[in-house]
């Protein structure tokens, strides 16, 4: 533990018998899995190549699989040497197996979490190096698809502040055979003017330039400069501290249209020394995040389209609502405040009378404020906390509401025993209900009776709500992932009713399912704990 590496002239390591055995061993495991990525036709079969260069490599790196506990399939030198390791029993290990010198079990924990995202990260995380001291790392994660495989292998780099005296310097072919095909972008530099030694494929790809080899930075990349980026090189190079970017943007212009186009990255800057533990380069390792970026917005843009027509498609409903149920209350007003008026035109009016059609004018404007009221609660989106209501005064509101919206030959029935109580979002509970309750509608405004029936019962510990319709029931196709979120075939519908209700059901703690289904009809039905329950 703790040995301190030696080096030849070159700068290279000098490797201990043991110690090259095991390096030995590790790049025939390489070399396995270069043959198995061969054998399974996959396209990228330079990874194999990639992996046996890392063995000379001045960074710490692993190869790991994409089983639950990621099991390690190789390790280079450097890594051995970073975590005190003098043997090579750590292939074949799970990964916590080999952290737990480094991280404490939350970190392990945490890091193994995000390897499960299958997506490319980047990570700073407090560690504990080999002296004792607690230091700040950083992890850069590179997934490798494997063509046969399920889940990607893993590439993982550490950086450490403190381990640069012990990287050295590769040779230019060393590192075009290690690096030339590496998923990630990579690059080098030499000097504080930060000339380009070497840039594999991907970052010339990234960066939108061929010729990058033997010009500086700004010779090569001049807006880099107004970016912000040499003053981070130069940053790098005075310190020797290591600089973490995460989803960092990029602008360049294209090579071949002159258009500005932007990536963005994450990645690594850190300093090379020579054996003598002098600053004498850079070392760029990242990756192109520009495809997962781009995927964000899309959904981002998708979510804002979809609840745009949401709530387009929502406010014609309240609008239609609001309409019809006004009417009724406006109207009564209005005939109210009409017959007032008269009677107060003849001497001696009956005073019971006139106030007894102010109280008519009251009890209607207070039908139209409920009315108001109840549209208003079902469309705010406050957290509410969970109470205890009468589900037989909820389901006779829904219904009101739905009637308004639905057929007049359709009949809307409800018949549920006026002590059942629930438990949960009053509001929420009844948007299920209403959702189920419209859907029953439009299943039977096209059969001769037009009936939907609302019913409810306590079982074990559940209350069970059922929404039945005589239509002609689902078909077999949509019933498959009816509370999915798919397009929907209503002329009028977005897809999204049985979705919201199964995602409000959840957050109760309750569940929710097609009890049945045929030319007879259909029945849902939905299931609350009779219990308290937090709403996640």
């Amino acid at each position: 533990m703790g040995e301190i590496p030696s080096y030849n002239r070159e700068g290279s390591p000098v490797l201990n018998d043991r110690r090259r055995d095991c390096a030995h061993t590790l790049e025939h495991g390489a070399g396995m899995i270069e043959n198995s990525m061969a054998s399974q036709g996959n396209p990228a079969n330079a990874t194999g190549r990639f992996v046996m260069g890392a063995q000379s490599s001045p960074i710490p790196m692993l190869l790991i699989d994409g089983t639950e506990d990621h099991k390690i399939l190789t390790a280079n030198s450097s890594f051995l040497r970073m975590f005190g390791r003098d043997d090579c029993h750590i292939v074949g290990q799970p990964l916590a197996t080999a952290l737990n010198t480094l991280l404490d079990a939350q970190k392990i924990e945490y890091v193994i979490e995000r390897l499960s995202l299958n997506q490319p990260g980047t990570w700073e995380i407090d560690a504990k190096r080999l002296d004792g001291v607690i230091t700040s790392i950083s992890i850069v994660d590179c997934p490798l698809p494997v063509m046969g495989l399920a889940q990607p292998q893993h590439v993982l780099s550490f950086y450490m502040p403190g381990v640069e005296a012990s990287q050295t310097r590769l040779s230019i072919e060393e590192l075009r055979a290690a690096y030339t095909h590496a998923p990630g972008f990579i690059a080098t530099t030499e000097g504080a003017d930060h000339r380009l030694t070497f840039a594999n494929d991907s970052f010339k790809k990234y960066v939108g330039k061929r010729q990058l080899e033997g010009l500086t930075v700004i010779e090569a990349m001049p807006e880099t400069v107004a970016q912000g980026f040499i003053e981070l090189l130069d940053q790098v190079f005075a310190t020797g501290i290591p600089y973490h970017g995460k989803s960092v943007p990029y602008e360049f212009p294209d090579a071949e249209t002159g258009e500005w186009k932007r990536n963005y990255g994450d990645f690594v800057y850190a300093a090379v020394r020579d054996a003598n533990s002098n600053i004498v380069g850079l070392f760029c390792e990242g990756y192109d995040i520009t495809k997962q970026k781009e995927a964000e917005a899309a959904v981002a843009n998708l979510k804002t389209q979809v609840a745009h027509a949401s709530r387009v498609n929502a406010m014609g409903t309240m609008a239609t609502t609001l309409a019809h149920e006004l009417n009724q209350p406006l109207t009564a007003i209005l005939n109210f405040v009409t017959g007032g008026l008269r009677l107060l035109e003849h001497p001696g009016a009956d005073i019971d009378v006139i106030r007894q059609a102010m109280l008519s004018i009251q009890e209607s404007s207070e039908r139209a404020a409920s009315v108001i009221r109840t549209l208003r609660d079902l469309t705010d989106r406050r957290v509410r906390a969970s109470t205890e209501f009468q589900l037989k005064l909820v389901v006779t509101e829904a219904l009101n509401l739905v009637r308004n919206g639905c057929s007049v030959n359709t009949i809307l029935y409800a018949d549920i025993d006026p002590d059942l109580m629930i438990r949960g979002d009053r509001v929420q509970i009844q948007q299920v209900i209403i959702n189920l309750v419209r859907n029953g509608c439009d299943a039977v405004a096209g059969v001769e009776e037009q009936k939907v029936y609302v019913t409810a019962h306590a079982m074990n510990d559940e209350v069970v709500v059922c929404v039945r319709d005589i239509g002609p029931g689902v078909a077999a196709e949509s019933a498959q992932d009816i509370f999915t979120w798919v397009n929907s075939s209503k002329e009028t519908g977005m897809g999204l009713g049985l979705s919201i209700c199964r995602t409000i059901v959840e957050a109760h703690g309750g569940r929710i399912w097609l009890e049945d289904s045929s030319n007879a009809g259909s029945e849902f039905r939905f299931a609350i704990p009779a219990t308290s329950h937090a709403l996640s």
